[in-house]
């Protein structure tokens, strides 16, 4: 488990590396729980167009991408 903190804010997100179970079974809306909404239209988007066999992609780098994106917002490492 990763900790990222934001400098500025002092907010701290604790986030799993690997793979994504709650994406798994749950889909297109941990990203939209997550606040993650350029991955939730995306997840959405390729889940329709696939007739939802992208569920079965996505749990193995969603979390990677998640933590890419908060380090991209200024989150560091703790």
């Amino acid at each position: 488990m990763e900790v990222l903190v934001h400098p500025h804010t002092g907010r701290r997100i604790a986030v799993k590396r690997g793979f994504c179970w709650t994406m798994l079974f749950f889909g297109v809306f941990v990203p939209l729980f997550r606040g993650d909404i350029k991955w939730f239209l995306i997840t959405l988007v390729l889940s329709i167009i696939t007739s939802g066999w992208a569920w079965l992609i996505f749990p193995f780098f969603y979390n990677h991408a998640y933590i890419e994106g908060l380090l991209d917002k200024g989150y560091r490492y703790a």
